[in-house]
C-alpha cells in the first residue's frame, strides 16, 4: 500500500499544471521538453520554477513520512521502497501517459525524509550556492554526491547507503537520456542544449 501511495503522490504532474495555469500550455512542449522545475524555470519564470521544486521535493517527503508514520508497521525499508516509488512516479507518471520528467528534486526530498541530518543541512547550502553557480545540474550534483558517505558516517546500515548511491544513479541516466533524446530531435550538437543549464541567466517572471 505505501509503495502505491508513494507512486500516486509522485505522479501528481506539478509541472504540467503550473505550465497549463500560467501559459495554457504543455511544458512538455516547451524548453527542453522536461516536465521539471528546471524547464518550468526557463520557459515560464522564477517563481513557477521554484514552486514546482518545492512541491517535487514535497511529493518525496511525504512519500517516506505516510510510509514510516502513517502506515501501520512501517519501517526504513518500506519507506525508502515507497520514496522511490515516489521518484518513478515523477518520471514515470500514470497520469501522464508515464511521461514526466527526471525526478531529481523528488529525491532530495526522499533524502531529506529519509536522512535529515545529513541532507537538510547540504540541500539548504546548496540552494544558497544556486543563484551563484547557474547550474540545477551542478547544484543537485553537490548534493546527491557526498549523501551516501555522510549517510555512512552517519551510522545508517550498509543497505541505506547502497540505496543513496543507486537513487541519484537512476536519476543520471534519465537526465542523460532525455537530454540527448532532445538534442537529436532538435538536430543540435550537444553543446548547444543549455535550458537547464543555464535556467539561471533568463530573468523572465510570468507567475
Amino acid at each position: 500500500m505505501a509503495i502505491i501511495i508513494g507512486y500516486l503522490v509522485g505522479s501528481i504532474p506539478t509541472a504540467y499544471l503550473a505550465g497549463r495555469r500560467a501559459i495554457g500550455k504543455d511544458i512538455r512542449e516547451e524548453g527542453d521538453r522536461n516536465p521539471g522545475a528546471g524547464n518550468v524555470y526557463v520557459s515560464i519564470g522564477p517563481r513557477a520554477g521554484l514552486m514546482v521544486g518545492a512541491v517535487d521535493i514535497g511529493k518525496g517527503v511525504a512519500a517516506v513520512l505516510l510510509a514510516k508514520f502513517v502506515i501501520v508497521g512501517g519501517g526504513n525499508g518500506l519507506a525508502m521502497a515507497a520514496g522511490a516509488a515516489a521518484v518513478a512516479g515523477h518520471t514515470w507518471p500514470i497520469f501522464m501517459k508515464l511521461r514526466g520528467g527526471r525526478g531529481a528534486a523528488t529525491t532530495v526530498g526522499v533524502y531529506c525524509a529519509l536522512f535529515p541530518i545529513p541532507a537538510l543541512p547540504l540541500s539548504l547550502a546548496c540552494l544558497a550556492l544556486l543563484p551563484f553557480v547557474r547550474s540545477a545540474t551542478l547544484v543537485l550534483a553537490i548534493i546527491m554526491a557526498p549523501t551516501p558517505l555522510l549517510v555512512w558516517l552517519s551510522g545508517y546500515p550498509a543497505y541505506v547507503t547502497i540505496f543513496t548511491i543507486f537513487l541519484p544513479m537512476g536519476v543520471g541516466v534519465r537526465h542523460h537520456l532525455t537530454s540527448r533524446s532532445h538534442v537529436e530531435e532538435l538536430q543540435l550538437p550537444p553543446g548547444e542544449l543549455q535550458v537547464e543549464e543555464n535556467m539561471l541567466s533568463d530573468g523572465k517572471q510570468h507567475w
